[in-house]
């Protein structure tokens, strides 16, 4: 206001242009103000003084509040009050108040049974992929082609990053060797890891054969027999079989990627509570 109000009342010349050598006394404290409402919005956007140090006089700080921190806070309580401890998640209870031995024995054993769901998970996974891929290609059309190849990418991706976590586990050494960066293939298994497969007797599709030049005709590949069973001879040959169809493969494909960030989640966290623990022995 004072720098317009200078501006509208200073003295100009002929064609309407300020004056160059017009004086403003008043224009030192303009910049003055400017200074004191820079510093008036430091203060507001301040962090608060508890541990997680989040702006949280600014509503958009909750969209980024990843780990449910202002879960429970009240944007009309005072900056640095507290949110009340009952709205809090479990584990920033934790991070307020300090965990003891039995909380880390209780995150360890949480985390050692989360692992070993993701282990198993990934085990089931890749007894599925190695199927699929033994079969012959001759009998994939081009989509079941590009649909393989795309959750093959997906079971390394994931696959890899769950490895990478098991061997940050000690305590569970035996699941180190879990992850097979590359598969072998189903003939050079022996015949007792041919009976463990979970997906034994499972028949793979259904494929379809077009070679006749007529209607195109639905089948399954028996992997066991290597063989090709018509969808008609289906009941007669494999009576009740249970069938591996891809679909199916992307479902527990889907189910790893949950388990893993499951598994990702609680390590996250324990290393957070940690962490916090070391700095508050330090102060």
């Amino acid at each position: 206001l004072i720098t317009a109000w200078g501006v509208a009342h200073g003295r100009r010349e002929r064609n309407g242009v300020l004056d160059p050598n017009q004086w403003y006394p008043l224009s030192p404290l303009s910049f003055l103000l400017q200074v004191a409402w820079l510093e008036l919005w430091l203060r507001v956007a301040s962090p608060s003084t508890d541990q997680a140090k989040l702006p949280r006089r600014f509503r958009q700080v909750l969209f980024l509040d990843v780990f449910g921190d202002a879960e429970g806070w009240d944007p009309t309580q005072a900056e640095d009050e507290d949110a009340p401890r009952e709205d809090m998640p479990d584990w920033n209870k934790e991070l307020c108040a300090g965990a003891d031995d039995d909380d880390d024995n209780g995150a360890e054993e949480a985390l050692d049974t989360v692992t070993s769901q993701a282990a198993t998970q990934l085990t089931l996974v890749q007894c599925a992929m190695r199927r699929w891929q033994a079969v012959p290609d001759s009998c994939f059309s081009a989509e079941q082609r590009k649909e393989l190849d795309q959750y093959t990418e997906h079971f390394l991706s994931w696959g890899n990053t769950i490895a990478k976590e098991l061997e940050r586990r000690a305590q569970q050494p035996e699941l180190k060797e879990t992850f097979e960066l590359e598969l072998r293939p189903w003939q050079e298994l022996s015949p007792e890891e041919h009976l463990a497969d979970p997906f034994n007797k499972c028949l793979l599709g259904p494929f379809e054969d077009s070679s006749s030049g007529h209607e195109a005709r639905q089948y399954h590949y028996d992997l066991d027999s290597q063989q090709t069973i018509y969808h008609e001879n289906l009941s007669k040959v494999c009576p009740g079989a249970l069938v591996l169809e891809l679909e199916a493969v992307g479902a527990i494909l889907r189910d790893l990627e949950h388990e893993a960030r499951n598994m990702l989640e609680l390590r996250i966290k324990r290393d957070l509570l940690a962490a916090t623990r070391r700095q508050q022995r330090l102060a």
